[in-house]
């Protein structure tokens, strides 16, 4: 969220024309009699100056805070009480002009010193604009940039404690020889939201102070964020920066953990995937039940990220996560490690159980087939249906698919198994741990018998004997200690012995 902040910025104008004329718009004659309010909270002032005709002219004055009073003034007095307690600014016109930033830029209140930056000499009128914050002081000259002066940076004492406060009133000091007119004026500034990963900021070299009718621009200064909405904001003449809709910096780089299927007694490849190439600084992958594995490195740079686990010895369904750190922000994403038991799993003696997660021929539950003979029932998915596979056979009926590579999907479910029915994400750990059937109509139609029929599990094979080309059809599936056989109408299309 972008936020008016205080800020307090003095224009300065040289001219070597005619004497000024105060009397137009707004400004107004300066004073150095009385103080001139002047809230800091949301005002600056611009100051012209009249014509410059003696070496060592002056611009002085003061910056009063509530509870602060200016005494009758001393001149250059060292022990001029105003010059003791106040904050005040000087610009004197030597050869090369100096300044004195009370409190601040020396240790005695008298010693000036060189503009870091000498002011532009192409012009025969210069234009000061002098801008304070609560961190900074800025003086510009024709829009170069002069000095800039950090509170916590001044190596005298004092100079945070003094200068960081606002001020309410502004005084002329009488050792001014320069100030002509001055006007009160607004300026912009903004404040991104605390807290935040990530927040829009000024593109490098804005002018500061940001002027009624300046147009800024801002950008993200982060390689995992986007700027969403204007990039570009107008300061108006009540010292907010329009529009009022401020834009956001928003992630635009996202992970995804890979599920990962692992024979147990063997180590897994753990793999995170990037939308995007990028660098970082830190890679940490949490793995349930394991120790936390932290990489860090100066700057690591790629779009996958790999990890090797140590042997998976436990049969179940762990939960990993992967986070990867740069500049204080982090990109993160959840997996599983689905562990599954040897090569014996398909042989179990005893089947007790069939589940039938994914029947997606809409035939083979519609009226296309009727279910209603003697024997027959309808096979409704998510259904855990009883079968001893060694007293029965099972058969299920289908028609011709009404898309490509529509599936007949099954799950087997021995004594002690246990199936996850609660949420669809469970699919992948039921392929990870149970037996299954899968027949695709697709051209040619394929098979998949998990942890037999491939080393992965979604990895198809193709039927050595193609089932019959009937639209209706209807699969046989035995299995026995020693082996799976499945016919289509009849005909034997596979026959499989795991040991």
């Amino acid at each position: 969220m972008l936020l008016s902040l205080w800020a307090w910025s003095l224009i300065v104008k040289f001219s070597t024309g005619s004497a000024l004329n105060c009397g137009h718009g707004d400004w107004s004659n300066v004073g150095r009699s009385s103080d001139i309010e002047c809230d800091s909270d949301d005002l600056s002032l611009q100051i012209q100056t009249q014509l410059i005709t003696e070496k060592n002219d002056l611009l002085s004055l003061y910056l009063i805070d509530e509870g602060e009073t200016f005494d009758p003034d001393k001149g250059a007095d060292t022990e001029n009480p105003n010059r003791q307690t106040l904050r005040f600014i000087e610009i004197r016109y030597s050869d090369p002009m100096k300044y004195l930033i009370g409190h601040c830029s020396s240790k005695d209140l008298e010693t000036m010193t060189e503009f870091d930056e000498l002011p532009p000499s192409d012009r025969d009128d210069l234009i000061w604009t002098i801008f304070k914050s609560n961190t900074q002081l800025l003086i510009r000259c024709n829009g170069a940039l002069v000095l800039t002066l950090a509170f916590n940076d001044s190596s005298i004492g004092d100079c945070r404690e003094r200068w960081h406060k606002q001020f309410k009133k502004i005084r002329f000091s009488t050792r001014d020889t320069a100030s002509k007119c001055y006007r009160k004026i607004r300026t912009c500034s903004f404040k991104p939201n605390v807290g935040d990963t990530a927040h829009p900021k000024l593109v490098p070299g804005t002018v500061l102070p940001i002027l009624a009718g300046a147009i800024v621009t801002l950008y993200c200064d982060h390689d995992w964020f986007t700027l969403t909405g204007d990039d570009t904001l107008t300061c108006n003449s009540s010292g907010d920066l329009t529009p009022e809709t401020h834009p956001t910096c928003t992630r635009d780089l996202a992970m995804t953990c890979t599920p990962v299927y692992v024979k147990q007694g063997r180590s897994a490849t753990l793999e995170a995937v990037l939308s995007k190439a990028t660098t970082w600084e830190r890679e940490i992958w949490d793995i349930e039940g394991y120790n936390t594995s932290s990489i860090v490195g100066s700057e690591i740079a790629g779009q996958v990220l790999e990890y090797k686990t140590t042997k998976m010895e436990t049969v179940g369904v762990y939960g990993y996560k992967v986070i990867i750190q740069k500049q204080g922000s982090h990109q993160s994403c959840d997996g599983t490690i689905l562990v599954y038991i040897a090569a014996s799993l398909p042989c179990l003696k005893v089947l007790m159980l069939i589940y039938l997660w994914n029947l997606l021929l809409s035939a083979s539950l519609g009226s296309a087939i009727t279910c209603g003979q003697e024997g027959w029932s309808n096979g409704n998915k998510e259904n855990i249906i009883q079968w001893d596979a060694g007293a029965h056979t099972l058969q299920i009926k289908t028609k011709s698919p009404t898309t490509t590579h529509d599936l007949l999907s099954l799950y087997l479910i021995g004594e002690g198994e246990k199936v996850f029915m609660d949420d669809v994400q469970y699919e992948n750990h039921n392929r990870g741990l149970l037996r299954l059937i899968e027949i695709e109509f697709s051209d040619p139609m394929m098979y998949l018998i998990g942890h037999c029929s491939s080393a992965g599990l979604e990895k198809r094979t193709e039927f050595e004997i193609p089932p019959p080309s009937d639209s209706n059809k209807i699969w046989t599936i035995s299995k026995s200690d020693t082996q799976l056989l499945i016919q289509c109408n009849g005909m034997l299309v596979l026959t499989l012995s795991p040991i």
